[in-house]
């Protein structure tokens, strides 16, 4: 999956959903960075950073994949450093939700 095809992706899942308001910068450490607006029900690709997320996630496309597949634990991933999360963890949760669904 590009990171173009993520972003869409992301965007697609949080239309009509009800979520708190927030900025997300998830960096995929191979690919780039997919800021996510939740305001406006928007995600962008990116190769910057966000600047003043309320979040900021890093993980790689790999795990990523893993997670959404279900081959990694979201849990475990964070307890082991394969993911790591700044900022508000439940907003971060609602989101990676919306990512598994289609």
């Amino acid at each position: 999956m590009t990171l173009q095809e993520l972003a869409d992706r992301i965007t697609h899942n949080l239309q009509d959903k009800d979520v708190a308001e927030g900025l997300i910068d998830l960096h995929l450490t191979d690919m780039g960075h997919v800021h996510v607006d939740l305001a406006s029900r928007m995600a962008t690709a990116s190769a910057d950073n966000l600047q003043g997320p309320n979040s900021y996630v890093e993980i790689s496309s790999d795990n990523l994949k893993k997670i959404r597949d279900g081959q990694l634990n979201p849990a475990m991933a964070l307890m082991t450093r394969k993911i790591k999360v700044r900022g508000d963890l439940e907003l971060v949760g609602k989101v990676a939700k919306l990512m598994k669904s289609s």
